[in-house]
């Protein structure tokens, strides 16, 4: 392992690390699995593409916006594994990860990104503002957006216009 990837400091967006040891209570209480184990699966899928660093260099969202210390830190990566972003009602997901990714300079890695899309075809969602400005941050901090299926990209190139070549197929991180 290189020096340089062994000091590597990494935020995740995710509540829990699968290292970390915490009660059943703790985490019904926290609401860490956002009312669904799988969440965590992706997420913690993603993290093995960063098994040779330390647990010390990995920091969560929770944390990081919980602690104004851990905003002042400089992060190499910003890793969002995703799922059903693109919906209705995750407008405070999308406000809370925008916010966060306008507080870094780390290079970004979103994989997974999907929706909730009607197989009729696509309708504007009442949070397509918020769904945009995520977009378009994200957009601003990587080269690719790793996305979940073809709707996904199909919503996001030919019903929302923003570039092909912005995103990839790449299925769920938990299996890719």
């Amino acid at each position: 392992m290189t020096d340089k990837l062994k000091n590597t400091r990494i935020l995740v967006h995710t509540a829990i690390f699968p290292w970390n040891n915490y009660t059943d209570k703790e985490v019904i209480d926290m609401d860490w699995l956002s009312g669904n184990s799988g969440n965590q699966l992706f997420r913690w899928a993603m993290l093995n593409l960063f098994k040779k660093n330390s647990h010390k260099n990995f920091v969560t969202t929770w944390d990081f916006t919980h602690n104004l210390e851990l905003q002042k830190l400089n992060y190499d990566y910003f890793i969002l594994p995703m799922s059903n972003t693109l919906r209705e009602g995750s407008e405070n997901e999308l406000k809370y990860l925008t916010d966060i990714l306008n507080k870094t300079d780390a290079k970004v890695l979103v994989a997974g990104l999907g929706g909730m899309f009607s197989r009729d075809g696509f309708y504007k969602f009442s949070n397509e503002k918020f769904i945009k400005k995520f977009i378009e941050t994200v957009m601003e901090k990587t080269n690719v957006i790793g996305l979940r299926d073809n709707y996904s990209y199909k919503y996001l190139t030919e019903y929302l216009g923003y570039p092909e070549e912005k995103f990839s197929i790449i299925g769920c991180p938990s299996v890719t």
